[in-house]
């Protein structure tokens, strides 16, 4: 940019911060999850039972699972989630299957656009880092294999947070341990 026939150039950022579910990857559906725990359990997952599924599922308060800061526990999300599932009838070994895929990170596609985001910010000399109030602890699968093929290595950090007062305020601890409800960690991602 000119100003007064000098170039001047626009203030640089040095990382960006990227939410993981809705952002880096596409939020499962209602409806990928009950295909995917039925497929899991080997029980047919045609049309007709997954519509049944999903009518149990829609006839059950979700509010607790709906609840934007349910991620913020994970002995409460998992409890909420149980809650649900039982309300609406759904059995046990049906309602683990939908609990593991709902929890199985692994599982979640990146968005189209996510590769050439991560290229186009690495070859910027931009750090990448992600942000997630998640109930499960996303590094090992970003170690290994969760990442985008060209992309693997791009992200600089993962900075789960399970209390967002905590992060929104700075108060952050370095673990390299899992990390645990009440906590929020930084991570570089190698």
């Amino acid at each position: 940019m000119t100003v007064d026939d000098r170039t001047v150039t626009a203030p640089a950022f040095h990382g960006v911060l990227l939410d993981f579910r809705g952002t880096l990857v596409v939020a499962p559906t209602e409806r990928w999850l009950v295909e995917t725990a039925l497929a899991r359990l080997g029980r047919a997952a045609g049309a007709a039972e997954v519509e049944k599924v999903l009518v149990a599922l829609g006839g059950a308060d979700s509010a607790r699972v709906d609840f934007s800061q349910i991620d913020t526990n994970v002995i409460e999300h998992r409890a909420a989630y149980a809650e649900w599932f039982r309300d609406a009838g759904i059995d046990g070994e049906l309602a683990g299957a939908l609990y593991a895929a709902e929890s199985d990170v692994s599982l979640n596609e990146f968005a189209r656009d996510v590769e050439p985001l991560l290229l186009g910010l690495a070859s910027a000399g931009v750090r990448v880092g992600v942000v997630s109030d998640i109930h499960v602890d996303l590094r090992p699968v970003f170690a290994s294999h969760l990442r985008p093929t060209g992309a693997r290595g791009r992200i600089s950090s993962i900075r789960g947070h399970f209390r967002s007062k905590l992060v929104s305020r700075n108060r952050t601890r370095r673990s390299s341990g899992p990390l645990s409800t009440g906590s929020a960690c930084l991570h570089p991602m190698s």
